[in-house]
């Protein structure tokens, strides 16, 4: 696991609208968001929306069960869908030596946009659960892969890597928290044997002196069964209050403020606990009549800095990030979009376990957008 690091500092506004995101390390004076629907690109905020005409499919069709292969070939390096054990051995400065074996659960989401890694860390200090995300950004001139750690803890990490096709390895390093926020330097290389077996190598610095290192061997055992599937539930109070496990429908209108045009959006999502209970997993689709886009968000909570975090996963392979806190007196968590920054605040209400209201505020280049919408459980 990594170690922490000093979260970025949250500056609450007036009791009626949500805060700013401020630090020097992730400051920046404007943020112009890649070329997207502002449509498409509110959605990264909370999660939400199916505007449409034409065949009207049910809950179930939109958001079909797990995805068997990859939606792009260059995925197929990654581990296959399964059932793993690993075993891990980290050296510490001072010569210590610390084994975990860990057991992991491999599927496809986001229609096999995505790759979650959902896993058991056993050791002589007690279990830990982790999930990682790892995508696939086809546009990009290097740093085509993106993987995104969630830790028992709640914080995230990211990573960009590239492969070589002649040593079949994938080699990583972090890039979300800049190493200018938290001094951390995360290089990694994961070898593939084949599709059953990967070799990792790893070393962690912070601000240039060695940490730690580390290696560790994941070998395939089987597929998945029914039993592995088994649902998870909440580890806290603070998680269970943002999600329910089963299918959501969203509806919310978005307002831009040089011409007062407003656009009506809604959306289909399917939300579930990983292995642990320690993040909150939402698949859906955007369906504008015209075109259609999944997505996916993962939602945690930093029981230390009592933050939650969160992390919107393009279908393209982008990947956003956000911190919230929450507001106990309005029942509410205030989010602030942190990478890229600025482009974003939230106000999430939580009326009851079945519903939600929200408001928010889109900065994208010289436009400004204001928006609500209402969020609302359908059914297991």
């Amino acid at each position: 696991m990594l170690p922490r690091f000093t979260p970025v500092k949250l500056i609450l506004m007036t009791a009626d609208s949500s805060f700013l995101c401020c630090s020097k390390a992730f400051h920046t004076t404007e943020v112009i968001l890649p070329c997207r629907s502002v449509r498409f690109i509110s959605y990264i905020l909370c999660g939400f929306f199916i505007l449409g005409c034409g065949k009207k499919e049910t809950a179930q069709e939109v958001l079909k069960p797990t995805p068997t292969k990859p939606a792009h070939s260059d995925m197929n390096v990654f581990q296959k869908p399964g059932l793993w054990v690993k075993q891990t051995s980290l050296f510490d400065i001072k010569g210590g030596i610390f084994n975990t074996a860990s057991t992991t659960k491999i599927r496809w989401a986001l229609n096999g946009r995505c790759q979650l890694i959902e896993s058991r860390i056993e050791s002589e200090k007690g279990n830990k659960y982790s999930l990682v995300v790892n995508t696939y950004r086809n546009s990009a001139s290097k740093n085509k892969f993106k993987s995104t750690w969630f830790q028992d803890d709640g914080l995230v990490f990211g990573f960009v890597g590239d492969w070589n096709k002649e040593k079949t390895s994938l080699n990583w390093e972090k890039s979300f928290p800049p190493p200018g926020a938290d001094g951390l330097q995360f290089n990694l290389k994961d070898v593939f044997s084949g599709t059953k077996e990967v070799q990792t190598e790893f070393s962690i610095k912070r601000r240039g002196f060695p940490l730690k290192k580390g290696e560790s061997r994941l070998a395939y055992v089987r597929e998945l069964n029914a039993k592995d599937r088994v649902e998870s539930s909440p580890v806290c109070k603070e998680l269970a209050r943002i999600g329910k496990v089963g299918l959501w429908k969203d509806s919310q209108s978005l307002t831009r403020d040089t011409d007062n045009k407003t656009q009506k959006i809604s959306v289909v999502n399917r939300m579930s606990w990983s292995w642990g209970g320690r993040c909150l997993i939402n698949e859906g689709l955007i369906d504008s009549g015209e075109e259609k886009e999944h997505f996916l968000w993962v939602k945690t909570y930093d029981p230390i800095q009592k933050m939650y975090r969160y992390a919107y996963f393009f279908e393209d392979g982008a990947v956003y990030q956000y911190l919230g806190k929450w507001d106990p007196v309005g029942k509410k968590i205030r989010w602030a979009s942190i990478f890229p920054p600025g482009v974003a605040e939230i106000s999430e209400h939580f009326l009851t376990e079945d519903k939600r209201t929200y408001t928010l505020i889109i900065k994208l280049g010289q436009d400004t957008f204001t928006g609500q919408g209402v969020s609302e459980y359908m059914e297991e």
